[in-house]
């Protein structure tokens, strides 16, 4: 590199910092899940596995630093129900609720395996136990009986059906044993050489020392001996099987293992209390006071433990000691409902259908800045406890103070001044937020928005008034609609009316005009759009977005319907149906599909969220730009429960059954206006080994691009989506660009004689 591109190189540098510019790369995704439950745990020589229903977290037994490994990062799939650990191949075997089989490799690389989960003959593909043989196979314990693949080819050896659910799995040698809720079976291939057949297991009965009937949880090899719990008591193999321990009255054994220097055991009273059982052989000890609710546990160090727990946190218990690891991440994989303010994510885990019913899901709310979590619920906020603000369905932050309103359904709303720490509750004590005539005190919030003034509009499920709004100076003021009270999420207009969904079969759209007098409801005016008055073929509502022209989108259980046609109470709107065209043939725009959310992009794109994925359309709604699937994407699972837009970062939140998710896109937020300042490209300096596209942001609006060499030859030309511009590094003629430095001329208009660029310069370094 020359003197002059050195310095350039240099200065790009000193400009990138000062600007704390984002550098997500386009099109990157990323999950926000949960990583607080654990499933099942395994460990390697160095590493700890914790797998959570959607992911993996592996931490180095050293330092305890984490790597999350997701759908995102290679993984198949999600919903992980059983992990084991393959020393001889150094490899993770990960298994999923629909029988997908993930190998993965130390890595990082995946080697899925689909044959059982394709597998028609058994359409329970649920895994309980999955154990690494000494002989180089993983066995599988599922709901009909025993599956054994090879670990280094990955081909299945046999298949036992045994028409019964195996729980746990122990082998050692030429002998297997087989715990299921019938009973232990033995299996020694010493003696026969056909596990596949059923008849060549063996019955462990009276004639060994257990009975006719009973159960059989867990069965472990130990120092040469055969342990296995049946019936709630501990026993081991001898010349028969013997007693050895019985727990405690109340207690339960959970599981036994035996990766360590003992037979460890997981006993339990009840959810909330837990102890760790030791057995070197001879003698019993325990620790208590590090587990809630164990359901899985193995020795990595003498008396060391970590183990899978139904509370939330890992734990490491350490002779006496329990450590705590701590995660950044969401308390909980459930979210209703994703709002965003200056790049950070509000998410209210919800607890309520499409129906307003709503559940016990007090797993709060969850807030994301500066890339740390913090999770708000009723262990660490005392006022949602005292209130019993249960089922959280928005969480909305103020557009200009650094405080958040959080809408419980019921409990009201939780208001948190994040700078003065101040918190208080608006319910039926001290507000006009009221719950249903007769259970005044079961308040239902169902959406909270701030409006251009500053004002905290309020849906208030069922009650008599079920519209409120806050102004700033602190005064309430409520308003009736003639018995239309089960109101949902609302949006605002161009012209400040407020457009509500009526919640139920028969809802429709309730638009509020208040004339811009919130304290005098005598000019009020209000109409119901439903299926009898406007283009709407289906009266369930399920979302409402308003696009950047203006235009009302809304989304019902048979497609989204567009009201484009101004002030409602100043015209007749009857809304329209986009045609698109359907094997060349027009058709109504997604009439089988139930919009459960809708977001408007930078670029006045549409994302509809529905029960089969995502799907972006055109600013004109006729044309599919993209469509994602969890079979095409990292899309988690495809039932979409709510999209929030980032505008300032450019980035789709999207929340689905199986947790929450981003996506860096290829437009940003726009204003009319913008300055060199402002601009900026990602990556700069592009490097050689940069093959993806090149972002230039802080644009206006569909603001005209120019790229020039340094010779001022015209290299690219383009608009904006919104605020972003995206350059693949080629010119004209498809050529890739050579190294030099790149001057962006970005054009826009404030009015016919007002024509501005700025300017801004790229790096290319091959």
């Amino acid at each position: 590199m020359d003197r002059q591109l050195s310095v350039l190189f240099f200065l790009l540098l000193v400009i990138t910092t000062v600007h704390a510019q984002y550098n997500k790369e386009l099109y990157a995704w990323e999950s926000h899940l949960p990583q607080q439950i654990v499933m099942e745990v395994a460990q390697s020589s160095e590493n700890i596995y914790y797998a959570t229903q959607f992911s993996i977290v592996k931490i180095d037994k050293e330092t305890y630093n984490p790597t999350y490994i997701s759908k995102i990062e290679g993984l198949s799939e999600t919903g992980i129900t059983e992990v084991a650990y393959d020393d001889q191949n150094e490899q993770l075997v990960i298994v999923y609720d629909n029988g997908m089989i993930d190998f993965l490799q130390e890595d990082g690389t995946v080697i899925a395996v689909g044959d059982f989960s394709q597998n028609p003959t058994y359409p329970d593909k649920t895994v309980n136990k999955a154990i690494i043989t000494d002989n180089g196979q993983v066995l599988y314990g599922t709901r009909f009986g025993v599956i054994a693949q090879r670990t280094d080819d990955y081909f299945f050896d046999y298949t036992t059906n045994m028409e019964l659910n195996v729980l746990e799995l122990a082998q050692q040698g030429s002998t297997i044993f087989a715990a299921t809720e019938e009973g232990l079976y033995r299996y020694d291939e010493d003696e026969l050489k056909n596990p596949g057949d059923f008849t060549n297991w063996v019955f462990q009965d009276n004639t060994v020392g257990l009975s006719i009937l009973y159960e059989a949880t867990d069965v472990e090899f130990y120092k040469d001996k055969t342990y296995a719990v049946v019936d709630n008591e501990l026993y081991v193999l001898e010349d028969s099987w013997q007693v050895l321990y019985i727990p405690e009255e109340d207690f339960e054994i959970a599981s036994i293992s035996a990766e360590g220097n003992h037979l460890v055991l997981s006993v339990k009273n009840g959810s909330s209390n837990s102890k760790v059982v030791f057995y070197d052989g001879s003698n019993f000890s325990e620790l208590t006071g590090c587990g809630n609710s164990i359901r899985d546990v193995i020795e990595i160090g003498n008396k060391q433990v970590v183990f899978a727990d139904n509370w939330h946190g890992f734990r490491v218990l350490d002779e006496s000691n329990c450590i705590n690891l701590f995660l950044n991440s969401p308390y909980s994989f459930k979210a209703k409902e994703i709002r965003v303010k200056e790049g950070t994510p509000y998410i209210a885990s919800g607890g309520i259908n499409e129906n307003f019913l709503f559940d016990n899901n007090r797993d709060g709310f969850f807030v994301r800045k500066d890339r740390d979590w913090t999770n708000y619920n009723g262990n660490t906020v005392s006022e949602i406890k005292q209130y019993s603000m249960i089922n959280m369905v928005v969480v909305e932050p103020h557009p200009t103070q650094d405080k958040l309103y959080a809408g419980a359904f019921p409990g009201g709303i939780l208001e948190i001044d994040n700078e003065t720490g101040q918190r208080q509750v608006f319910n039926s004590d001290n507000s006009p937020i009221l719950g249903p005539l007769g259970f005044e005190e079961i308040e239902r919030v169902s959406d909270i928005k701030f409006d251009e003034d500053g004002n905290m509009w309020v849906t208030n499920y069922s009650a008599e008034e079920p519209l409120h709004v806050y102004t700033p100076e602190g005064i309430w003021h409520s308003f009736s609609f003639n018995g239309t009270t089960t109101l949902g999420a609302l949006v605002f207009d161009d012209f400040g009316n407020v457009w509500i969904q009526v919640g139920g079969a028969n809802g429709g759209v309730l638009v509020f005009d208040h004339q811009g007098t919130i304290a005098d409801p005598t000019d009020d005016e209000f109409k119901i759009l439903k299926s009898s008055n406007t283009a709407i073929t289906n009266n369930r509502i399920l979302s409402l977005a308003v696009d950047l022209d203006g235009e009302i989108w809304v989304g019902t259980q048979s497609g989204p319907v567009i009201f484009e046609c101004g002030d409602v109470f100043e015209t007749e709107c009857f809304g329209s149906i986009r045609k698109v065209l359907q094997d060349s043939i027009p058709a109504p725009l997604l009439q089988t599909e139930a919009i459960t959310s809708i977001v408007v992009d930078g670029a006045n794109r549409k994302w509809l969220g529905s029960s089969t994925g995502i799907y972006v359309q055109s600013p004109d709604g006729e044309t599919q730009v993209e469509r994602y699937t969890k079979d095409n994407s990292f899309l988690f699972d495809n039932n979409i429960i709510d999209l929030a837009y980032d505008a300032e970062l450019g980035e789709v939140y999207i929340a689905s059954n199986k947790g929450v998710q981003s996506i860096r896109i290829d437009a940003t937020g726009a204003s009319q206006f913008f300055s060199s300042s402002n601009l900026y490209t990602y990556p700069n300096p592009v490097r050689p080994e940069w093959n993806g596209p090149i972002a230039i942001q802080g644009l206006a609006r569909d603001a005209n691009v120019k790229i020039t060499d340094t010779q001022g030859r015209l290299v690219f030309e383009t608009t904006a989506n919104g605020g972003t511009a995206i350059w693949d590094g080629r010119d004209y003629n498809g050529q890739e660009a050579a190294s030099g430095v790149y001057t962006v001329f970005a054009t826009y208009t404030l009015d016919v004689s007002d024509l501005r660029t700025e300017t801004t310069k790229i790096l290319i370094v091959r």
